[in-house]
């Protein structure tokens, strides 16, 4: 649907559309309380709200901006957003201790509908795209299929199964892990501008230095037993998950604008990290201990040093199937 609506309409119309979805999805969890319903709901409602917002992202992101300094650029974006978002764990973790989950929510739901008014400012000029589902994955060689598949299951890991691990086996406190996501933000945005560098002069490496120290990273996860450590830790996470996404990201827009298929290849993406997430959280399902996963992110790391991804394989863009945007 997302890439139905941003082929016809323009991804403006994407990343608003993705709005009511979360909407939707926190009136659930905020109901959950008071009435039981199918969770199948809510894994829906999520599901749309994030395929609407990441299609049109993306698509943006990929069309605006410059090879030159595409690293910069990205890295750029992404301090702002953390910038915007830094009181969040703070914040957070703080209501969480002194009430509870759904004053949250309530806020969230106020930051939501906020959130709205920027998207309207967007200056879009589209040109309908003619998206064809048989050509999503042309294009596309092993090597790009298998670091898009191991970068969903890798976020999944960095996002779900550490903190999930971290807070019931050593933090046990909501304000104590509101305090380890500020400090790990600070440490991103660090990284964030770093690894933006770093790929404007290294191009793809920089994906291999990110899992190369990423190793060290998860054999120190599963030693680690103290808050201390989970600060020192997540701090050195903080450090090295940018060079990875940065480096992916700027590789698939690289990748997406030299096959002249902005929007087929976008969509894959998402596809295929999606795949990744999915057979992680397929494989949770089986295991008891939540440490023996932390092999899989040794074995990532491993994917991110030996296999390459390489965005500017494709030949120079002719007629780019593209989203114009004015400034």
């Amino acid at each position: 649907p997302a890439g139905r609506v941003s082929a016809r309409f323009g991804v403006k119309y994407s990343i608003l559309l993705s709005v009511p979805f979360h909407i939707i999805f926190f009136f659930l969890l905020f109901s959950l309380e008071f009435y039981h319903m199918p969770l199948v709901l809510l894994a829906i409602t999520k599901g749309l709200a994030a395929g609407f917002f990441w299609v049109g992202r993306h698509t943006f992101m990929a069309q605006k901006t410059d090879h030159a300094k595409r690293g910069m650029e990205l890295g750029r974006n992404k301090i702002i957003k953390k910038i915007l978002s830094f009181p969040g764990p703070l914040v957070g973790g703080f209501i969480l201790t002194l009430f509870n989950i759904n004053i949250v929510l309530i806020f969230v739901f106020i930051f939501l509908v906020l959130s709205v008014i920027p998207i309207f400012f967007i200056k879009e000029k589209h040109e309908p795209v003619d998206l064809s589902v048989k050509h999503i994955f042309r294009g596309l060689n092993w090597r790009e299929k298998t670091i898009l598949i191991t970068r969903g299951a890798d976020d999944a890991m960095n996002d779900f199964v550490w903190p999930v691990f971290a807070f019931f086996t050593i933090l046990n406190q909501y304000f104590i892990l509101g305090i380890v996501k500020f400090i790990e933000k600070v440490f991103l945005m660090i990284s964030d501008y770093l690894s933006g560098r770093a790929f404007d002069k290294r191009g793809s490496a920089v994906i291999k230095y990110g899992g190369f120290f990423s190793i060290f990273l998860w054999i120190g996860r599963t030693v680690v037993r103290t808050n201390l450590g989970v600060y020192v830790i997540d701090s050195f996470g903080g450090l090295i998950k940018p060079f990875i996404a940065t480096g992916i990201d700027a590789e698939c827009f690289e990748l997406a604008n030299s096959e002249d298929k902005v929007l087929h290849f976008i969509i894959a993406r998402e596809i295929l990290i999606h795949i990744g997430r999915v057979v992680l959280f397929g494989i949770l399902y089986f295991v008891v201990d939540l440490k023996l996963m932390f092999l899989f992110g040794l074995v990532y790391s491993l994917v991110y040093i030996f296999v390459k991804f390489d965005g500017n394989r494709g030949k120079d863009a002719e007629n780019i199937e593209c989203v114009n945007f004015t400034n």
